[in-house]
């Protein structure tokens, strides 16, 4: 009987089948399925992002944050560390268009956004030294399906390759996929592209964790009902402010004649918030104002609410207002939301050890897969931490030595200091 590899054509081994290590396989005896279709699709939660304010203001605050969290790669392998560095300060220069600091900001948002974030692992012409790396549309981006429009898994239920979809109405004569396993479908505008070359980061996992899950998928509903609400809301400081002015012509002496309703008509049209009319008697004049307006601006308010909660942010941090805020609460708030980025760091950090570090480990042949290191949050911490050092030094409890002066050098991005010469 053949196995799930074999039945897709999995016999030849792939760049991430090699092993990492000597450990044994393990014995895994549950399966992973295919979930139904996502309810929102990926569009959508990019159009709440492009149109939101409080969404779009609240993520790039948070992918600011993240993206100025100082990253480090370490390890024992001093040649690994330096390999990966090197690495890193070169992407864009061969075959991808986007630099290591625009690409992980990318990423960052990609995350937030849509739940996942693709970068294409870019090998040379012998696939046998990576190069480069670029960024994917995460909508253009799926699993391979079978003929029976399931994900391809194979005997660990790990999806055996990605396809990237692209528009119908254009012709694409220069791209190139790899050999399709056996019993996979790919339409005439689809790529297939081996896990090789896939990097697949995830913010949070649901179900069997296929499709993960963003910042703007739990508050989507809540985000429409705003936009609609707000809308109401603008219509109706419209009509306050240009309100619908309503006559009532004649009275049982003057009959309302076409004449007269057109005369009417003709003067209210071309009144403004500057005019006065003068109308005979039997000409009544009033205006229709919409009643409670204040009690939509409340609703609006409490959408607002679940937005910022959604988002995992204090409202300070997104909205940019100056209200007052219990210290304390601002505080416990802003170590809730640390916790949160540095679990989106650690995430990210994960995601390039295992699936483009370790690769270049094992082609490269290093002793050991280099970890990423992440540095303080960019917030307050900086400050408030150089000021309880600062104080600790001058009342004697540490004293200052070269170490420290080195870490706030290096957290400040000052000039380091020239060695002496001899």
């Amino acid at each position: 009987m053949e196995s799930i590899s074999q039945l897709l054509g999995l016999e030849e081994e792939t760049l991430a089948a090699r092993p990492v290590s000597t450990k044994e396989e393990g014995d895994v005896r549950t399966a992973k399925t295919t979930p139904k279709k996502r309810e929102i699709p990926l569009i959508d939660l990019e159009n709440q992002y492009r149109n939101d304010p409080l969404i779009f203001n609240g993520i790039n605050k948070i992918v600011q944050i993240l993206n100025a969290t100082k990253m480090s790669i370490v390890g024992a392998d001093e040649r690994a560390v330096k390999y990966c560095e090197d690495f890193l300060d070169g992407i864009g220069s061969t075959g991808g268009s986007t630099d290591w600091e625009t690409l992980k900001e990318t990423i960052f948002t990609h995350q937030c956004v849509y739940g996942s974030a693709y970068n294409e692992i870019i090998y040379d012409t012998t696939e046998t030294k990576i190069v480069d790396l670029d960024f994917i549309d995460p909508k253009k981006m799926d699993y391979l399906k079978n003929e029976n429009n399931k994900i391809a898994l194979d005997n660990y239920s790990n999806p055996i390759g990605y396809v990237e979809t692209l528009p119908m109405q254009e012709t694409y004569t220069k791209l190139k996929s790899d050999p399709l396993p056996k019993r996979a479908v790919l339409q005439p505008n689809q790529i297939y592209l081996k896990k090789d070359r896939i990097a697949h980061y995830k913010l949070f996992i649901v179900g069997d964790g296929y499709y993960p899950i963003g910042l703007i998928e739990p508050i989507y509903k809540t985000s429409v009902r705003k936009r609609k609400l707000h809308e109401a809301l603008a219509n109706v400081f419209l009509r306050l402010g240009f309100p619908t002015r309503l006559a009532k012509v004649g009275d049982p002496s003057h009959e309302p004649t076409d004449e007269l309703l057109n005369a009417v008509e003709t003067e209210m049209n071309a009144a403004t918030y500057k005019s006065t009319l003068t109308i005979p008697s039997y000409v009544d004049i009033s205006i229709l104002e919409p009643k409670s307006p204040n009690s939509l601006n409340e609703h609006l308010e409490s959408f607002v609410e679940e937005e910022i909660t959604g988002l995992g942010a204090p409202k300070v941090l997104i909205t940019g207002s100056g209200e007052e805020t219990n210290r304390a609460t601002l505080n416990r708030q802003e170590a809730l939301f640390k916790l949160g980025l540095k679990s989106i760091l650690r995430r990210t950090g994960k995601t390039i050890e295992t699936q483009i570090f370790s690769r270049m480990a094992r082609l490269e042949g290093f002793k050991e897969v280099p970890k990423i290191a992440w540095g303080e949050l960019d917030l307050t911490e900086l400050d408030s931490k150089a000021k309880r050092v600062s104080s600790l030094v001058k009342t004697g409890i540490i004293q200052p030595y070269q170490k420290l002066a080195e870490y706030f050098t290096e957290l400040e991005g000052l000039p380091k200091k020239e060695p002496e010469k001899k």
